[in-house]
């Protein structure tokens, strides 16, 4: 195993999705953070108009910095062959044109984490849900997961 960072691991649309951590082959594997990301129009029009340092505060703790980039998801935990498996947390964020932190920085919408199998959601997890009020609110939630390959 070797530690890899800014490794693009899929593109798709508008989005993209890159990864920091663990491989095996060049796949994400143990311990790792991925961040998916929308390049969209209006976030190159907002970069624009509120200049570099906002810029520069808002993508300060990305694993890779592009013009034109909203922060979507951000996964940390474990992987196994290139998915989230294991322990791990997934936070999605606002759009910036919604809402921002007062550090600057992307606002957290909600919060998962729990265990991962596969890429899916499986058992207790702890959720945090912000529907633009602070403070957000905390919850318990069980998730089942159907294997659909039998």
């Amino acid at each position: 195993m070797k530690k890899i960072e800014a490794l693009k691991i899929r593109e798709f649309g508008e989005r993209i999705e890159y990864y920091s951590g663990e491989t095996l082959n060049n796949v994400p594997f143990g311990k790792g953070i991925s961040e998916e990301y929308a390049i969209t129009d209006f976030a190159s029009k907002v970069e624009k108009t509120v200049g570099k340092k906002v810029v520069n505060q808002y993508n300060k703790n990305f694993i890779i910095k592009f013009e034109g980039q909203e922060l979507l998801k951000r996964y940390i935990g474990e992987w196994k062959s290139g998915v989230w498996h294991g322990k791990g947390e997934l936070i999605s964020y606002y759009f910036r044109g919604d809402f921002v932190n007062k550090d600057g920085g992307p606002k957290i919408m909600s919060r998962d984490i729990g265990n991962f199998v596969n890429g899916k959601k499986k058992g207790k997890f702890e959720v945090y849900s912000d529907m633009g009020e602070d403070p957000g609110i905390w919850s318990t939630e069980n998730f089942k997961w159907i294997n659909t390959s039998e």
